[in-house]
């Protein structure tokens, strides 16, 4: 940061840190126990053996634990930094206590949890089991870190912290985006229709939606776009990615511009998708073809509300259910004129483009984050 001419220093994390085994001595209850994974204190009632309790290793405000369960994001464990104050954690992590009680601890909270640095450090003193890393405490005291001024520490933390906060904020607005949609879902498709009937005409689940039987083989040569589950985001709607239809070994569903797709698998993941070009998708998704009943677009949030999602949540199997096609079609829908689904689509195309844009935002806002922690602490 501009300002900031104070070279940084590379210090020894045993300059920095003490190990401390400091047991507790009865002086800390199950209303202190500090859960590290999310940092809050959790009341743990199944504790009752205060002997047991005294197992625990004190954890003060300031400390660092280290924790080594392994991860996607932590392939050696991390250290977690106490910031709500004193209270105990599980034997099983090592604690570490501040040399000098000036540590800003929103810097050191971030600088430890970065993986670019800690990564690093930790595979040169943690020994891998096969869930677990056991960490070296003399070893790691031995590694050395670079760390600025006490004074550029502070502004470092409070700019992470202001970006935590926006990216926490952007948060809540899609949440409450979505909870709005589930609103107007609800609205739109059902309590409408109770206040104005003579506005709607009945028809079952099969005279406003077929299924596409056409398929497709891979070995005809002809490439397509091929969506498979793992492609459609839970809940949203959004194709994230396709694979090539001839690279595939198994006969695939034809889908058309227009066309609804629905996991049948585990409906209960809520993962459909409107289709704007040829492709073809996985036997486990259903093609859904509007008849002249219904916009497209109109099935499409049709499928979302929870008055489908119940008919379709109504499966065979257990450890693979899937949606029963026998339930679905002779269920019955309100469906109101070409003119209202047509205004009922645009208010919520307007909200899923909120949503997306949204979204957008927030990825900006993590992708901003992960590059000023990788300048700052490489």
């Amino acid at each position: 940061f501009p300002g900031f001419d104070e070279p940084w220093e590379s210090k020894t994390f045993s300059s920095l840190y003490r190990y401390v085994n400091e047991k507790n001595d009865g002086s800390f209850s199950v209303e202190h126990i500090i859960s590290v994974a999310n940092m809050y204190f959790k009341t743990d009632a199944r504790i009752t053996d205060e002997d047991y309790l005294k197992t625990y290793n004190i954890f003060k405000l300031g400390d660092i634990a280290f924790e080594g369960n392994k991860s996607k994001d932590f392939a050696f464990g991390r250290f977690v930094e106490n910031t709500i104050g004193d209270g105990i954690v599980s034997h099983v992590f090592v604690v570490f206590r501040p040399v000098n009680l000036s540590h800003n601890l929103g810097y050191w909270k971030y600088a430890i949890n970065n993986e670019n640095v800690m990564g690093r450090i930790l595979a040169r003193c943690t020994k891998k089991t096969t869930m677990m890393t056991n960490l070296v405490t003399s070893d790691f005291l031995e590694q050395t870190i670079c760390c600025p001024s006490p004074d550029e520490q502070a502004h470092i933390a409070t700019f992470l912290s202001l970006i935590d906060i926006r990216i926490k904020k952007q948060e809540q607005l899609i949440e409450t985006l979505k909870k709005y949609k589930r609103g107007l879902l609800s609205f739109m498709f059902e309590e409408i229709t109770v206040i104005d009937e003579a506005a709607s005409t009945t028809y079952l689940f099969a005279e406003i939606a077929l299924r596409r039987k056409e398929k497709y083989n891979p070995e005809c040569g002809v490439e397509y776009p091929c969506v498979e589950l793992e492609h459609i985001e839970q809940a949203t709607g959004q194709i994230l990615g396709t694979v090539s239809s001839t690279a595939q070994n198994s006969i695939k569903t034809v889908a058309k511009p227009g066309d609804v797709l629905f996991s049948k698998l585990r409906p209960y993941l809520r993962k459909f998708a409107f289709v704007e070009r040829d492709m073809v998708c996985s036997s486990e998704i259903w093609a859904f073809m509007p008849t002249i009943h219904v916009l497209p677009k109109y099935l499409y949030y049709l499928i979302q509300t929870e008055h489908f999602l119940r008919v379709a949540n109504i499966s065979s199997g257990t450890k693979m259910p899937r949606a029963e096609w026998a339930n679905i079609e002779k269920e019955e829908f309100d469906i109101p004129c070409p003119a209202v689904q047509a205004q009922t689509v645009t208010v919520l195309e307007a909200i899923d483009k909120k949503i997306a844009l949204a979204d957008k935002t927030l990825l900006a806002l993590s992708q901003i984050k992960v590059g000023l922690l990788q300048q700052l602490f490489i």
